[in-house]
Parts: C-alpha cells; sequence; structure tokens
C-alpha cells in the first residue's frame, strides 16, 4: 500500500509539473505575441503622427503664403488711398 501511495504521489506530482511548465509556455508565448502586437500597434501610430504633422505643416505654409498675399494687397491699397487723397487734394 505504501508502494502505491508514492506512486500516486509521482504521477500527480509529474502531472502538476508538466501543466505548470505547459502554463508558462503558453504565458511566453502570449506575452511575445503581445508584445510584438504593440510594437505594430506603435509603429502605426508613429506613422499616424508623422503624416498628420506632415499635413499640418503643408497647410500652416499655405497659410502663411496668403497672409503674405494679403499683407502685400493691404500695402497696395494703402499706396492707392494716398495717391487717391493726394489727388484730391491737388484738384482743390
Amino acid at each position: 500500500m505504501d508502494v502505491a501511495i508514492v506512486v500516486a504521489l509521482i504521477t500527480s506530482g509529474c502531472g502538476l509539473f508538466g501543466s505548470l511548465v505547459g502554463a508558462v509556455i503558453v504565458a511566453r508565448t502570449s506575452s511575445d505575441k503581445l508584445l510584438h502586437q504593440l510594437e505594430l500597434n506603435s509603429a502605426v501610430q508613429d506613422e499616424k503622427i508623422a503624416s498628420y504633422q506632415r499635413v499640418t505643416n503643408e497647410k500652416i505654409d499655405e497659410l502663411r503664403k496668403q497672409t503674405g498675399e494679403q499683407a502685400e494687397w493691404g500695402t497696395r491699397i494703402a499706396l492707392l488711398e494716398d495717391w487717391k487723397n493726394r489727388m484730391e487734394r491737388d484738384e482743390k
């Protein structure tokens, strides 16, 4: 009877050890897959941010150009108004 108990303990111990090793292997594999997925997601997010930044910079450049053009027109209008005022003053 003592031999049966020892055999039962050894058998259950091996089964428990095997289950533990299997669980560790599965956990490690899952961890590696998760880490890889996080790296991919990070790369995708980095590309989205870079793309958004490029588009934003292009829009800022276009607005800067338009602002410069408007400032030029403002100067021209001021010069024309000054010219008009001088012409009106000279006519009097």
